[in-house]
Order: C-alpha cells, then structure tokens, then sequence
C-alpha cells in the first residue's frame, strides 16, 4: 500500500469523524498533520530492515547499499548494460542508493521539522494540513529521484515515477487549501 492511497483512506476517516464529531475536517487534520512525519519515518526504517523499496543503482556511490532481494533484477541489467557485469561479479549484486534513509530523512526528519517551525505560531484553519500536503509532495518528487521505480509501472514516459504523479496533486491541493485558509475568513 502507497502513502498516497492511505491518504485518500485517512481523508475518508477524518471527514467520518468531523461529520459524526460536528467538527470541521480541516481543524481535525491541522491536528494531526504534524505527527504523521514519525510514522513516515518509522516506516521508512522499516523499508529499509525489509530490503523493499531499494533505490536506483549507483556503482560509484561511496555510500551505496546492497540488497539480496534485487538479483533477478540486477541479472536484467547486466544484460541491457553489460558494462556492468564486473560490478556484478566483484559484489554479487548491483550497489543501490538507499532510497529508504533518504526517505527516512526527507519524509521523517525534514518534514518534522518544517511541521514543527510553521506550528510556532497560530496560522488559519487548514493551513497546516496544506503545509503538509504541499511539503510530502515537494519532499517525495525529490526521493523518487533515487527510489528504484515500481517494477509493474516502471518510469513514465522513460522520466517520471507513480509516485512522482501521485505528489504532484497533493501539492496542488495543499495550495488551495493555504489559500483558502489565509485568504478567506473561516
């Protein structure tokens, strides 16, 4: 399951609860916005224990990791890129990015730290569910640089990850939302 379809799912429960609650959906998701960034992080940690969700390949990365779970796939590039087989032989396995402590980084820490400056102060209703939507978008577009694209889908047009397209909306949406809550009254 993509964060972006458990977007949609948490949506779906907060307007449950604001209808049942008789409270406005956007005052529910100010609150919790801000800690969603521990759960991305604690996720991505898991990403990375798991082996899933590895980077792209990087053969001269220093700091590059190596996955025993992408061999098949590894075995596919060496063959469309032979000039890879003596990385493949000297480790047994193509050095990747790790795309998880990217994420961990970008989504967990960074995207903490944003939450937690821009909620030093009082700011309209919505605007921190927009600041979110806005800085996940912003954050995840620059991790699917690295991120290794899902097998099944594979890059868009030879240049754009799923996950790529999915963020572009969330920030649009948190633009409307950062407009509508600093710009009309609430």
């Amino acid at each position: 399951m993509s964060f972006h379809g458990g977007l949609i799912g948490a949506i779906i429960s907060i307007y449950y609860l604001s209808i049942k609650n008789k409270i406005k959906i956007l005052i529910i998701s100010d609150f919790v916005s801000p800690i969603i960034p521990f759960g991305l992080g604690a996720g991505r940690l898991g990403n990375l224990i798991n082996g899933e969700l590895y980077g792209r390949i990087a053969p001269n990365f220093p700091y590059a990791f190596l996955f025993s779970n992408t061999k098949n796939q590894d075995l596919e590039l060496v063959l469309k890129y032979p000039q890879l087989q003596s990385v493949m032989e000297k480790y047994g396995a193509l050095p990747r990015h790790p795309s998880q402590i990217y994420e961990f980084i970008l989504e967990g820490v960074v995207l903490f730290l944003i939450m937690y400056l821009f909620n030093k102060k009082d700011r309209p209703i919505g605007s921190n569910s927009g600041v979110f939507l806005i800085s996940y978008g912003i954050l995840r577009i620059i991790a699917e640089i690295f991120r290794e694209p899902d097998a099944q889908i594979g890059l868009i047009q030879n240049c754009i990850t799923m996950g790529q397209i999915l963020s572009i909306p969330m920030i649009i949406f948190g633009l409307i939302i950062i407009f509508i809550s600093f710009y009309t009254k609430s």
